[in-house]
């Protein structure tokens, strides 16, 4: 019999009806995905967007924070100069004693900004008394060198200076300010004191209970004592 008499009678649009579903089916997938993937471009697309956005704002901060830093620096230095300058008798002389402060920072590795303004207030304390100018200028040496020698934190730098300015401004040297304020952060202070103004400790003490013991003496001795000590060791 002939093929093509036995195909004719065959119906296939079952076969072509299934072809179809398959294809509608796939096409429906593909579709399908192509949205997702749509979807997903965007997502990426909008996560990116606030990536940049945070960075730029991220960068805002970082630049706001520099240029609060920078303002902050400027202003703390004026306020510096501003007291070398009241007590100094040229701008000449308040530029020399900042380039000077600026190499014993340097030199000691301590911190200009709070160096320079702890000098700048003894410089302050002192003025118009028998240890203004180059006695001060020692005094601070010495206590740095010290400081430096013996490894001390900046905090505690801080409160030896603050120390030593307190008894500038009261003129008069007590117990309280020799032992809690200097001597307990400036390591056998109040021995080298004592020895430094020829007395033994307790001669030192009463002395001191007395109100004898006077800045101007006393401060002078303690730096050069600090000095002898230390001078060689920062």
């Amino acid at each position: 019999m002939d093929l093509t008499m036995l195909t004719a009678g065959i119906d296939a649009s079952p076969a072509r009806s299934g072809a179809d579903q398959f294809n509608q089916a796939l096409d429906s997938m593909v579709a399908r995905t192509d949205e997702s993937v749509g979807k997903i471009k965007i997502s990426l697309g909008r996560i990116s967007g606030a990536l940049t956005g945070l960075q730029t704002v991220i960068a805002g901060f970082s630049f706001g924070a520099a240029i609060k830093e920078v303002m902050n620096s400027a202003m703390q230095f004026q306020r510096i100069q501003n007291i070398l300058q009241a007590t100094s008798s040229s701008t000449a002389q308040a530029n020399a004693r900042y380039e000077s402060l600026r190499q014993t920072s340097y030199k000691l590795g301590l911190n200009l900004s709070s160096v320079a303004q702890q000098y700048a207030l003894l410089t302050a304390a002192s003025k118009g008394t028998s240890l203004q100018g180059e006695k001060t200028d020692r005094i601070f040496r010495a206590l740095a060198t010290a400081s430096s020698a013996l490894g001390l934190d900046q905090s505690r730098v801080e409160r030896i200076m603050y120390a030593v300015n307190h008894m500038m401004s009261k003129g008069i040297i007590t117990a309280q300010d020799l032992r809690r304020q200097l001597g307990n952060n400036l390591p056998g202070a109040y021995n080298l004191a004592a020895h430094a103004m020829g007395m033994t400790t307790a001669q030192f003490t009463a002395q001191l209970k007395a109100g004898n013991i006077l800045a101007k003496d006393m401060l002078p001795a303690l730096a050069d004592a600090l000095i002898n000590r230390y001078g060689t060791a920062a």
